[in-house]
């Protein structure tokens, strides 16, 4: 046992000869030095084994939060795609209502522009609806 782990009287009594105690004296001190050991061993097992606990509920908290974060990031933008295809959809439609309001439109042309109008969708659309599936 370390001296610095014993009071100055026990470790005054451990370092002294031998002669002077009889057995029993002798065994009762390395009994009390030895339970003074197991006593400081077991408060430090207590003392690390709360220290454990502690940085594993603040690791769980932490990678909680992280999830937290990754959600609500998944959700932004996912809402940032929706409204991205929206004004996208709204821009298709102003300007095909501007387009097949001039006279001058081959008539080829707009009945294509009717079979998007059915469909939905166009190219860009596309995009959106199969970007818009990875979030789902």
């Amino acid at each position: 046992m370390p001296p610095h782990a014993m009071d100055a009287d026990a470790i005054q009594r451990y370092q002294a000869p031998a002669v002077g105690r009889t057995p029993q004296e002798q065994a009762a001190l390395e009994h009390m030095l030895a339970r003074r050991q197991a006593e400081r061993q077991r408060q430090n097992a207590e003392r690390d084994h709360a220290e454990t606990e502690y940085r594993r509920q603040w690791l769980e908290e932490i990678q909680a939060g992280r999830r937290r974060l990754q959600r609500e990031r998944r959700l932004v933008r996912r809402e940032q795609l929706e409204v991205k295809c929206e004004l996208e959809t709204l821009r298709a439609l102003e300007m095909q209502r501007q387009y097949s309001g001039s006279p001058s439109e081959p008539k080829e042309e707009k009945e294509e522009e009717e079979e998007e109008e059915e469909e939905g969708y166009g190219e860009t659309s596309h995009e959106c609806l199969d970007a818009a599936a990875l979030f789902e």
